[in-house]
């Protein structure tokens, strides 16, 4: 069975409960009226608490280390359900990896 993919409208949040979501180029693909999100699109962290012992260090963004391999959307790979993203704090150090929120969107290629 395929992975299924992530798209604009699912939350994701980073180690601290900070809450991220892709911001989908303005891809051709959609499901569900929704884009899909590809490996190269950029996800903000919100809310994000974390500090270390110089103050606030909170996550930012989130860098997708893994994506899908044999599946292309317009030439980039989107990204699916079992893809690793890794929040990354302000001064650029990965927190560790995000959780998914929402359920993903399944999918069936024909």
């Amino acid at each position: 069975m395929a992975d299924p993919l992530l798209t604009t409208a699912q939350a994701m949040r980073c180690p601290h409960g900070g809450t991220a979501r892709a911001h989908g180029s303005d891809h051709p693909v959609r499901v569900r009226g929704t884009g899909i999100v590809a490996q190269t699109d950029p996800s903000i962290v919100i809310g994000c608490d974390a500090r270390d012992a110089d103050g606030p260090c909170p996550c930012v963004s989130i860098r997708w280390v893994t994506a899908a391999t044999r599946v292309r959307m317009a030439g980039l790979a989107p990204l699916l359900a079992t893809s690793i993203g890794l929040a990354i704090r302000s001064d650029g150090v990965s927190a560790g990896p995000i959780t998914i929120a929402d359920e993903p969107i399944s999918v069936k290629m024909i």
